[in-house]
């Protein structure tokens, strides 16, 4: 068993995780409306001779990416949430 020391320096390293985080998951939310942006400049560029299609492609991928890694975010956020939860009770 940890001692109570060691308890609260986990904590502390979990909290400080989880706020970067959730920065990280805002930077991806962000890239992902970017890639949005692009689609819908993609899809208004088509009529000129076809060329928004390699936009609207690139802004497919793009969002797609970053909408991934903003799930994987949120996955490793509840991780994290619950290890934070598990130590409080053992501290309590």
């Amino acid at each position: 068993m940890s001692s109570l020391a060691e308890m609260k320096a986990d904590l502390t390293m979990l909290e400080e995780q989880k706020k970067l985080l959730r920065v990280k998951m805002a930077q991806a939310r962000k890239q992902a409306k970017v890639g949005l942006w692009i689609i819908g400049g993609g899809v208004t560029l088509i009529p000129l001779y076809g060329a928004g299609v390699i936009l609207l492609i690139l802004g497919i991928v793009y969002a797609f990416v970053n909408n991934e890694r903003k799930n994987k975010f949120q996955d490793s956020l509840a991780d994290i949430q619950n290890r934070i939860k598990h130590l409080e009770e053992l501290m309590a």
